[in-house]
């Protein structure tokens, strides 16, 4: 099965709201709930998404509901994903890093970068293929991916396209999204968006603001969560930093707003450690993944935060007392 961030339908409700439709009769008839959607960082199945937004698109009778969507959001409904790639050097090794890294955000969506003479064109691939439901995820996807690229530089919007295999309905369409107006090609042969070759050398903008109110809204998640728990608290956090590689005392110390000192002696208060509770959640991660073998042992790795396959098959022999493999074949059919 593959699975979204629930972050990434943000303003759902809202928006069928003021279509005028009861959200929660829509969320009901898939098998979802609002409080699904309440964790930002909980997930959510990708084909029960896209089956809510056609419904959604059908019920509120908008046929760019998706678009509509994404037009509400910014760039930061990909998370931690958004931050780290604004720390990239240049919008190239940005994009390069969603690639690496995407599935943190999506599991079951690839983005293909090519750079022509002129246009840099990112493409959509869903690695489910009910075409027939694919139609508003790949709207809102697109414009998710406009809205990266539109804050990553901060200038230039209007020379950014969307492509769009959808083809226009005329007069049945209402008005395009505001922040894709005019920008928007149907009937194209694939879904993706272009751009300026050029932009691919500039340096990613980080807007200092909109990290801090990130941030906040995370401690704040992770206190409603986990009220009075620290161990969880900093458990939650390094599940979600592992797969990206920047898993460190600092950068939890610093989502949840604490010197780095005033975390260990918190923690030391606990007769806990952070490399312990990093150890633990890494054993439970492992034995998650190779149970349901939803990665091979190289992505499992790699989601782990670690660089080298072989470093975590010695770790993961020191939790089991046998390899990655052995384990596989000794517990599973």
């Amino acid at each position: 099965m593959f699975f979204l961030r629930s972050d990434a339908i943000n303003g759902f409700e809202r928006l069928v709201y003021q279509l005028g439709v009861n959200p929660q009769m829509l969320l009901q008839r898939v098998g979802l709930s609002s409080a699904q959607l309440r964790n930002p960082n909980g997930y959510l199945s990708y084909q029960k998404v896209a089956e809510l937004l056609e419904l959604a698109s059908q019920e509120c009778n908008e046929p760019l509901f998706g678009f509509h969507l994404a037009n509400a959001q910014t760039s930061l409904v990909i998370g931690d994903l958004a931050l780290s790639m604004a720390q990239q050097p240049t919008l190239l090794e940005a994009l390069r890093y969603a690639q690496k890294y995407l599935f943190l955000h999506a599991n079951g969506l690839f983005i293909e970068l090519e750079a022509g003479k002129d246009l840099a064109r990112i493409g959509l691939q869903f690695n489910f293929d009910d075409a027939s439901s694919l139609q508003q995820l790949a709207q809102l996807s697109l414009g998710q991916v406009f809205n990266v690229v539109r804050d990553a530089l901060q200038y230039g919007e209007k020379a950014i396209r969307i492509a769009v295999r959808q083809v226009s309905h005329g007069n049945v369409m209402r008005d395009e999204p505001s922040a894709y107006q005019g920008q928007i090609v149907f009937g194209a042969e694939a879904d993706c968006v272009t751009f300026p070759v050029s932009w691919l050398d500039k340096k990613p903008y980080s807007d200092s603001i909109a990290v801090k109110e990130h941030l906040q809204r995370h401690i704040r998640m992770l206190e409603a969560r986990y009220p009075n728990n620290l161990q969880d608290q900093v458990r939650a956090l390094i599940f979600n930093l592992l797969p990206s590689g920047e898993c460190c005392l600092d950068s939890v110390a610093k989502n949840l707003d604490m010197h780095i000192r005033v975390l260990q002696n918190k923690l030391q208060e606990q007769g806990m450690t952070f490399s312990r509770l990093l150890r633990e959640v890494r054993h439970s991660v492992a034995l998650q993944h190779l149970r349901y073998k939803t990665l091979n042992i190289t992505e499992l790795a790699l989601n782990l935060g670690y660089a080298e396959v072989s470093v975590f098959s010695r770790n993961f022999k020191s939790w089991e007392g046998k390899s990655p493999r052995q384990w596989l074949r000794d517990n599973t059919n």
